[in-house]
């Protein structure tokens, strides 16, 4: 599926960024950045529905390393 370069313009607004004209040059730029920021809400969702103990557990893991 094809996106638009206004749907891309209409997307990263969505996701809160104040995107510049998107144009064939910063398209893929456009795109990745999207990919992007839906990979963090994807990560930031599932963290909060975590319990908190396996949060706690998870970044002592990652201090220790």
């Amino acid at each position: 599926m094809s996106m638009s370069n206004q749907e891309l313009f209409n997307r990263l607004q969505q996701l809160g960024c104040n995107p510049p004209a998107i144009n064939d040059k910063n398209r893929m730029f456009a795109l990745a950045l999207i990919y992007n920021l839906e990979l963090e809400q994807g990560i930031n969702q599932d963290e909060s529905l975590m319990e908190p103990e396996i949060i706690e557990e998870k970044f002592a893991y990652n201090d220790q390393r």
